[in-house]
């Protein structure tokens, strides 16, 4: 279980504060669990419980290999044009990109696509922002797989 999914259920069943660390510690796997139990005496808040899970246990992703993965991110045969945006931006998460966010991701986004046409149509717009990109992107795959279904019909 994840601290998200762990977080989005405690919200979902109005989990008190003070039972937070208690669910916590029977949600972990065994190995985890002796050190954190012992962590948890004196009582520690879940808060801190997930702090030290967090610095200790999961290192934290290296900006660059993050990074890397996302530069290196194309979009698969079997993946519609919505589903490479959000594998992109869930790469992106890690990144760091600050004031740059959007431009990386309209760039990766641009250059990763599968259809060459769709590509040709976005790099010849100028001032192309992301949100754009992806706008025209989407309407284009919908259009050319709607008219590939009045094409089987006809036929």
């Amino acid at each position: 279980m994840t601290k998200k999914s762990l977080d989005a259920y405690f919200i979902a069943s109005s989990t008190p504060s003070e039972k937070k660390a208690a669910i916590l510690l029977v949600s972990i796997e065994a190995k985890p669990y002796a050190t954190l139990r012992s962590l948890a005496s004196p009582e520690k808040s879940y808060e801190e419980l997930c702090k030290w899970l967090n610095n200790y246990c999961i290192p934290p992703p290296l900006e660059i290999m993050e990074r890397f993965k996302f530069h290196n991110k194309i979009q698969e045969d079997n993946k519609t044009i919505n589903e490479f945006i959000t594998a992109i931006k869930a790469l992106s998460e890690h990144c760091y990109f600050g004031p740059a966010f959007q431009d990386w991701l309209r760039d990766r986004f641009v250059c990763g696509l599968k259809d060459v046409n769709i590509r040709k149509r976005l790099l010849q717009a100028a001032n192309l922002t992301s949100s754009t990109a992806m706008n025209i992107a989407t309407a284009m795959e919908t259009a050319k797989r709607d008219a590939e279904q009045i094409q089987s019909n006809q036929s």
